[in-house]
């Protein structure tokens, strides 16, 4: 029987490629307008792409 990951960690390999994927996404657009676009503070952005905090809600819904 091959044993189960542990709870959460398919989500923590996504989430750690988190804040590279948004820098990308962002591409030439500064903090300020993307977090606006966002309907986020810029530091809040800031904290992001650094991985010093998740997104609690999904952006991608904002985005679209």
């Amino acid at each position: 029987m091959t044993p189960r990951p542990p709870a959460g960690a398919k989500s923590a390999k996504v989430c750690s490629r988190f804040p590279e994927n948004l820098r990308a996404l962002r591409g030439a657009r500064s903090q300020t307008e993307f977090a606006e676009a966002l309907l986020v503070s810029q530091q809040t952005l800031s904290f992001w792409e650094q991985g010093a905090r998740r997104a609690r809600r999904p952006i991608w819904l904002v985005m679209g």
